[in-house]
């Protein structure tokens, strides 16, 4: 048995449907967040994707569930729900442990700008580590030269699960929004 949301029902899916779909635009052209790290770590094309593949997703729901109605259920809004959580404490994990600060030169001045590190260190920045030096030292100690910290294929591996995490909160977050302006609006 549907339930009967009232005459609203209709204007709930169609402005939620819109709503999921216009963040998701909204997401892949607005510019970098303080929380997100640095446009050369992790390219904007990981913001376009995600919102292209999330919009892709809430109106492949929204044709579906229009052309073959049914009930959507609650299931797919509750995983997906589940499923942005937890890509969102990954990402948290990822920028805690994995940004760090370097120093760039902006004309005549210095700015300070968030990296992404590497998952393992050089052996020469592994053996500063162990007598008692943190990252961001020893980073600095090498003159913020990236390569002396961390081999490429740790910061590769490191920058690939900020793109996971990040498409991963945008895509599911943003699908589950719109799974349940579907299912209340009952299409």
């Amino acid at each position: 048995m549907q339930p009967d949301y009232g005459s609203f029902a209709g204007l709930v899916n169609v402005a939620g449907t819109i709503i999921a779909m216009g963040s998701a635009l909204a997401l892949t052209f607005r510019g970098r967040s303080r929380w997100e790290p640095s446009e050369e770590d992790v390219p904007r094309g990981a913001q376009k994707v995600s919102g292209l593949l999330a919009a892709l997703a809430v109106a492949l729901l929204w044709v579906t569930y229009r052309e073959q109605p049914q009930d959507i259920g609650w299931r797919l809004p509750i995983v997906l729900g589940g499923l942005t959580f937890g890509f969102l404490l990954l990402y948290g994990f990822l920028i805690s442990n994995q940004t760090y600060e370097v120093e760039r030169m902006a004309g005549a001045t210095t700015k300070q700008v968030k990296i992404i590190g590497g998952f393992w260190l050089t052996a020469k920045a592994r053996s500063l580590v162990a007598k008692g030096k943190t990252c961001q030292d020893v980073l600095a100690g090498a003159a913020y030269q990236l390569d002396r910290v961390w081999p490429r294929p740790s910061r590769s591996l490191a920058k690939l699960s900020f793109v996971v995490g990040y498409t991963g909160l945008v895509v599911c977050g943003t699908v589950a929004l719109g799974a349940v302006a579907i299912r209340v609006g009952g299409v």
